[in-house]
Parts: structure tokens; C-alpha cells; sequence
């Protein structure tokens, strides 16, 4: 697996390569969303994750290391994350991003409400 990411206007971008085949190209990195988006492209595979250690930030280039970190999950860790109930988001909300810890889950909303399993 090829991964090439770079600064596009001060977000960072990736393109993901796999076996000499392009998956995706010019994906928007998100905290706590594989680089694939999309599963059926990878259905065996895991997945490579940005965690950042503030708030949702966006992966920044400069913070790679030091507060932002891409961290590879298999197939078989993806599949025992626990799938949270989601009964709090309201009418017209979508969850924008989802992150499980050892502490529980975090999940946001398209608008900026952030959700945990308390």
C-alpha cells in the first residue's frame, strides 16, 4: 500500500495506492476516519487512521508525531469496535466523525455537537 500525503491550502490531503492501483486520490484526512473511505474498495484489509490528541483538529503536517499520529487498525480490530447507539442526535444531524478509545466512544455531528457514551 502506497499512502502520499501532502498540504493542499492547509489541509492535508492523501492519495492511497494499493497493489499499483489507485484508491482514492486527493481524500481529505479526518480524525478518526480510515484514509479509504469507502470499504468495499479494501473489504479484507484494515485501515490507516489519523487520532489527533486535540479536540478534532484536522491533521496538520507539522503535528505529525507530536500530536497527531496515522495509526494502522486490522481487519479483525476494526470488526471488534463496539457500534454505539446513537439516540441522542437530533432530526437532521449526521455524525461527521466517530473515534473509539479505551475510554468509550466520541462521535460529532455535522454541526459541531460532540456525543460520547457517558
Amino acid at each position: 500500500m502506497g499512502i502520499r500525503l501532502r498540504d493542499i491550502g492547509g489541509v492535508t490531503a492523501a492519495d492511497v495506492d494499493l497493489q499499483g492501483e489507485r484508491l482514492v486520490s486527493g481524500t481529505r484526512a479526518l480524525p478518526g476516519e480510515p484514509l479509504v473511505p469507502y470499504r468495499y474498495l479494501t473489504p479484507d484489509a484494515g485501515a490507516f487512521i489519523f487520532i489527533t490528541l486535540s479536540d478534532n483538529a484536522l491533521p496538520v503536517y507539522a503535528e505529525f508525531g507530536v500530536s497527531q499520529f496515522l495509526v494502522y487498525m486490522s481487519a479483525t480490530e476494526l470488526a471488534a469496535l463496539p457500534v454505539p447507539t446513537v439516540g441522542e442526535l437530533t432530526e437532521g444531524q449526521d455524525v461527521a466523525s466517530y473515534l473509539t478509545t479505551d475510554d468509550g466512544f466520541y462521535l460529532t455531528t455535522d454541526d459541531g455537537d460532540l456525543l460520547t457514551d457517558d
